[in-house]
């Protein structure tokens, strides 16, 4: 029955514009808003000079397009603070990389404060990788949408993905998988991987300013395929630290660049610690003073 229901729901017309009259006198709770879904893009206003469109669904599973078509860039949701700080790096970056893109949000936040910005964004899953592009599109951002995983390998690998429209955990880290119960509920897919040193030798990348790498438990992996690029560029990392074990992986990896860490709690200020963790949320920024001074933050 339900089944039924949502396929009526989902014929409804001008849910959109309904929902977009509704917004100006009411937000519903996230509890209620995720079943509030309709097929379309819509504007995410970034600040008062900033916009960008994004597109929804029609179906459950988006709580990033959920919160930001109705409580905008400013929510108290999942990474608040996070896209906050993304949006004033982007300002002063030159080359950007969005490591396990999903739909884009960073991508496309990227861009639209930096027009001039050169973006690369990676996300191996078919069906995600062709909202991504989309959304990429409506917007004429120029950004280059690639469908591979970076790794610590350049060649082919299984993800465990899951038959569901959209996810945030699909990953190249069994591990992780088995953690989280992955495995039963999940389909072994084949996907390509590439080295990053061996796709910025094939792109003639000659610098990295900004990097956000989401990549569930891989990202010591991504990090150890960039190889000396890791030292020559030093790039800002905006980068999901879930274990302590990958915690110290990275650390081993960061070891005497003179990075900074700031575990970001996503409802208040970024907090200076001596070395990696389990983020109480999900990421870290990992910076030069240079890089924490102009954000204030401690040093």
């Amino acid at each position: 029955m339900s089944k039924l229901f949502k396929s009526i729901y989902q014929e409804i017309p001008f849910k959109r514009e309904l929902f977009q009259f509704i917004r100006r006198f009411y937000i519903p709770s996230p509890g209620i808003y995720k079943h509030l879904f309709f097929k379309g893009s819509f504007k995410v206003k970034v600040d008062d000079s900033h916009s960008f469109k994004m597109n929804h669904y029609n179906t459950h599973g988006f709580p990033i397009e959920d919160e930001l078509f109705w409580e905008g860039m400013h929510n108290k949701g999942r990474e608040n603070k996070s896209l906050e700080l993304w949006k004033k790096l982007a300002g002063i970056s030159h080359v950007i990389f969005d490591v396990g893109a999903n739909t884009g949000v960073f991508s496309l936040v990227a861009k639209c404060v930096n027009k001039e910005a050169e973006i690369y964004g990676f996300e191996p899953i078919e069906r995600i990788y062709a909202k991504y592009e989309s959304n990429c599109q409506i917007n004429n951002y120029p950004i280059h949408c690639e469908k591979l995983a970076l790794s610590n390998i350049t060649g082919t690998s299984i993800i465990y993905d899951q038959p569901v429209e959209n996810l945030y955990s699909a990953t190249l880290n069994k591990t992780f998988a088995v953690q989280n119960h992955l495995v039963s509920s999940s389909k072994p897919v084949e996907i390509q991987t590439k080295r990053l040193d061996d796709y910025i030798l094939e792109k003639g990348i000659t610098k990295i300013d900004l990097m956000k790498v989401d990549v569930e438990m891989h990202e010591p992996e991504v990090l150890e395929g960039m190889g000396d690029y890791l030292v020559k560029f030093r790039p800002t990392l905006l980068i999901e630290v879930l274990s302590d074990d990958i915690a110290r992986k990275l650390e081993v990896r960061l070891m005497n660049l003179e990075y900074l860490f700031y575990n970001i709690d996503e409802h208040s200020e970024p907090k200076k610690v001596e070395h990696l963790e389990k983020s109480g949320y999900y990421n870290f920024l990992i910076c030069s003073k240079e890089t924490a001074e102009y954000l204030n933050l401690p040093l």
